[in-house]
């Protein structure tokens, strides 16, 4: 199995991904909104009227942002701001839903400074 893991970041999952080698063995644990049963984990569950929404986040917030997206039903609209350290790291986003999906590459720039360039919101 792959795994893909942001090391650009601090924190436990970097310190993991940074120390793991081919070979070692893992054990991968998250959420499953398919899973009827309580796992202990936080699912995206948007109240049932909710038809608008804005996503953003760097790259540790893909796998998320993506899998959410993947899951909204037709009829939302909306906007989802990916930044990502370049554009090699775009991926393929599938949505059904009508919300926008902007990727922001950084080259080079600071983690966030295409989210909120000179501190300003999007418009």
């Amino acid at each position: 199995m792959w795994t893909s893991c942001c090391t650009e970041t601090e924190g436990p999952a970097a310190r993991w991904a940074d120390s793991a080698r081919p070979g070692d063995r893992i054990a991968l644990f998250g959420p499953d909104a398919g899973y009827g049963e309580r796992h202990g984990g936080l699912e995206f569950r948007p109240p049932a009227d909710a038809r608008r929404f804005l996503m953003a986040g760097d790259e540790t917030a893909v796998p998320a942002i993506t899998a959410i997206l993947e899951r909204l039903p037709d009829g939302c609209e909306g906007e989802a701001l990916m930044e990502v350290p370049s554009q090699g790291d775009v991926l393929p986003c599938a949505t059904r839903s009508g919300v926008t999906v902007t990727w922001l590459p950084r080259g080079g720039g600071g983690v966030g400074s295409r989210l909120v360039p000179d501190g300003e919101g999007r418009r």
